[in-house]
């Protein structure tokens, strides 16, 4: 039966971990969703993950998200 317990224990802590990381990378959407500044912040240290924001968005049928970035930084 110690087998058992050492499985299921594992498996709690995989869904423990599944959802830290669900909660984690909604927090991280919600910001960049809202926050033109938390876009730039993105833009100038992880640019490959405002990116795929971006496309994501863009796939929602959100577009226009990037332009007015880009207008707004000057670029």
């Amino acid at each position: 039966m110690a087998g058992k317990s050492g499985w299921r224990r594992l498996f709690k802590a995989a869904i423990v971990g599944e959802v830290v990381l669900l909660i984690g990378s909604y927090r991280v959407w919600h910001q960049m969703n809202t926050s033109r500044d938390y876009r730039k912040w993105m833009d100038d240290n992880y640019p490959a993950i405002l990116e795929g924001f971006y496309r994501s968005a863009e796939l929602g049928g959100y577009s226009g998200a990037r332009e007015a970035d880009a207008e707004a930084w000057g670029k």
